[in-house]
């Protein structure tokens, strides 16, 4: 009974200490993630192409914002956030 009881309070303070530890990485998180404001270019209506964005603004009578990136590797992809 003696080694139930020392392993059932072994097994609440490994869960408290996880709990804990799981705590302070949101915590974390939180600190390191841009605020909302910050992330704007993402919540842009992006087309996949320029014919495409040619199309939609013709349309919706609005400008087209054009984005190029000078990698001659690769082109980058902005939507995920790599250029």
């Amino acid at each position: 009974m003696r080694v139930l009881c020392l392993l059932a309070a072994f097994v609440v303070a490994v869960l408290t200490a996880r709990a804990a530890q799981e705590q302070d990485i949101l915590k974390a998180y939180e600190a390191a993630r841009p605020a909302d404001h910050d992330l704007g270019v993402f919540q842009l209506d992006w087309a996949d192409s320029f014919k495409d964005a040619q199309a939609r603004a013709a349309k919706e009578r609005r400008p087209i914002f054009l984005i190029c990136t000078t990698q001659l590797k690769d082109a980058g992809n902005l939507r995920d956030g790599h250029c």
